[in-house]
């Protein structure tokens, strides 16, 4: 596990590289599959409308890191010089609380606006398709809405309540309800799985 002060990969697992244009699998809005080509083709469409490298290299730090202060976070681009964002982002515990409470402000940091209106209220609304209900251990599956994982009452938390979920144990819970974010750094390892749903839970009831 990295020491408190080291930083982190965050979001998501490993890239993978396939095609651009894979075959569909099903109509859209009826099939869940978490993957991170979703990712990975949103930021190729990114630098396509940048049209410029430098703007698109700088994009992430001047529009988002550098603006709340996180200033121990750096993205990584794949071979071909596109940011991966699924995975390979490195940061900290710190930078991450920075983060969570740009969405807790709904997207807004001091007076600055970071993101446009109502989009975190979009990032919380759930996908047509949803992950199956309950995991193969029979524990609570969380939903899925855009890029962000849910959680809610099923789960012992605030309904409403927004996750980041990052490769091997890095997770940012954002709980409106409760005017809370809650940041877990680790490392698990292959098959480990933390229960971030009752570690946020928890931790909610410690602050009341």
């Amino acid at each position: 596990m990295p020491a408190a002060g080291e930083r982190c990969c965050c979001l998501s697992s490993c890239p993978q590289s396939f095609p651009l244009e894979p075959e569909l699998a099903g109509a859209t809005g009826q099939r869940w599959n978490y993957a991170n080509n979703d990712t990975l083709l949103l930021s190729y469409v990114l630098r396509l409308r940048v049209r410029d490298d430098r703007v698109y290299l700088a994009y992430p730090y001047e529009k988002l890191f550098r603006r709340i202060g996180m200033r121990h976070t750096t993205a990584e681009t794949d071979w071909g010089g596109t940011f991966i964002l699924s995975s390979q982002v490195w940061t900290t515990a710190r930078d991450l609380t920075r983060f969570g409470l740009l969405l807790l402000n709904d997207g807004k940091w001091g007076t600055a606006k970071i993101l446009p209106p109502r989009w975190v209220r979009y990032m919380g609304t759930p996908a047509p398709a949803q992950p199956p209900a309950k995991r193969a251990d029979g524990k609570q599956n969380a939903g899925y809405g855009a890029q962000f994982w849910l959680y809610g009452k099923r789960h012992g938390l605030p309904d409403g309540t927004l996750a980041a979920q990052g490769n091997r144990g890095q997770y940012v819970v954002v709980v409106p309800a409760r005017g809370v974010v809650v940041v877990r750094r680790g490392f698990d390892g292959d098959g480990a799985r933390f229960a971030i749903d009752t570690f946020a839970a928890d931790a909610l009831k410690a602050l009341e």
